[in-house]
């Protein structure tokens, strides 16, 4: 299983709908859903996570897409924003201030701040990175469970 992140403004359906499509061999579950899914149940051992991808954009760009957003009055002022950053930075990258099951999981930490609207080679750039983490991720419950796999040489001619 794998937590996925972004801190306010970071649009992260669009790697959440496209790992899914992908039909992946993990779980990935918004890490609000499992904060809120793991305070209420008693048995936590079933949804342990493996690791974290945090997609991070600046507190500026994501005021900026907020108010394009919302095409009017805002709710939400840069000062709340920078508020949450400050708590997700603390929380993904000084590791600070986690629950205990996820101090030591690997986090992989993508730029948000691209317009992946318009910068599709960097979308799927972020993708690429995505699976290679997801399958290192992978390599190493296999070599925990003492599953060995040989990787495959490729002859060169001549």
């Amino acid at each position: 299983m794998l937590l996925l992140d972004g801190t306010l403004g970071a649009d992260i359906v669009p790697f959440l709908t496209q790992l899914q499509e992908d039909s992946l061999a993990c779980t990935i579950m918004m890490y609000d859903d499992w904060i809120q899914k793991h305070a209420s149940c008693g048995d936590h051992h079933h949804d342990h996570p493996d690791g974290i991808i945090y997609v991070r954009v600046s507190p500026e760009i994501a005021y900026n897409r907020i108010k394009k957003q919302a095409r009017g009055e805002l709710s939400i002022t840069l000062d709340n924003i920078e508020s949450v950053y400050t708590e997700k930075e603390k929380l993904f990258i000084a590791n600070k201030n986690s629950p205990k099951t996820l101090q030591y999981l690997p986090v992989l930490v993508l730029n948000g701040n691209i317009d992946f609207q318009t910068d599709f080679a960097q979308y799927y750039n972020h993708l690429f990175y995505i699976k290679r983490f997801i399958n290192q991720l992978d390599e190493k419950k296999q070599i925990a469970l003492g599953i060995y796999k040989e990787k495959v040489q490729h002859r060169h001619c001549c």
